[in-house]
């Protein structure tokens, strides 16, 4: 058994891998305590049920996500297009560290439980549209800096920002079912497209 200190954190690192690598009805009890080294006892001690820990589990890596990536990417200090450019770079990025790691497209761990759970599971469902609402606001303010600044015209921040992240969504779907990384090359030039604005060497730019 796992030391009690860490035990909690090793079941919600267990839990996020397993889930973003195969599915949450998939995974029981019985594998997250055998991957994370603890006994059903201390999985009940921190948890009521595997919903629990999934959401602990969807949580984190949200935070991780937010952290890595969305932070530094969309920071008030970069100009909103550069922040659209290294968001997609560093969504890439994580995406092939896994694909590396486990040897295929594993897809968005919030989607794919989202998505597996349905209607059947509110809690589940409504803590991954949580997430994707505040991903799609934290896009909607780079974009609004962007029409402030004049290098993004004549759009409703708000409805392109859900739009990314749905686009955003079935890339990564996609590129799941093909198992091919470079499917998500196609976020910059959609990105482009639906902003008006120049892709140069891949990466955004304003136009004339």
């Amino acid at each position: 058994m796992g030391r009690s200190s860490d035990a909690k954190e090793r079941l919600i690192e267990v839990a996020t891998c397993l889930i973003w690598e195969r599915n949450y009805s998939s995974v029981s009890v019985d594998k997250l305590c055998k991957g994370a080294g603890v006994n059903k006892g201390s999985f009940y001690h921190f948890f009521p049920s595997k919903e629990a820990l999934a959401i602990e589990a969807v949580e984190n890596n949200w935070r991780i996500a937010k952290e890595m990536v969305l932070e530094p990417s969309f920071s008030k200090d970069l100009p909103p297009l550069e922040r659209f450019n290294r968001f997609f770079e560093g969504f890439y990025r994580v995406q092939l560290d896994m694909k590396e790691k486990c040897g295929c497209v594993a897809g968005c761990p919030i989607g794919n439980l989202g998505s597996e759970v349905g209607i059947a599971d509110t809690v589940l469902r409504k803590k991954a549209e949580e997430i994707f609402l505040e991903l799609a606001s934290i896009c909607e303010g780079a974009l609004r800096d962007g029409l402030k600044e004049g290098v993004i015209k004549d759009i409703d921040p708000a409805y392109v920002a859900r739009t990314l992240v749905a686009y955003e969504s079935g890339l990564i779907l996609q590129a799941k079912i093909f198992d091919d990384i470079e499917v998500l090359r196609l976020l910059a030039p959609g990105m482009a497209r639906l902003i008006g604005v120049v892709l140069k060497d891949g990466r955004l730019v304003a136009g004339e």
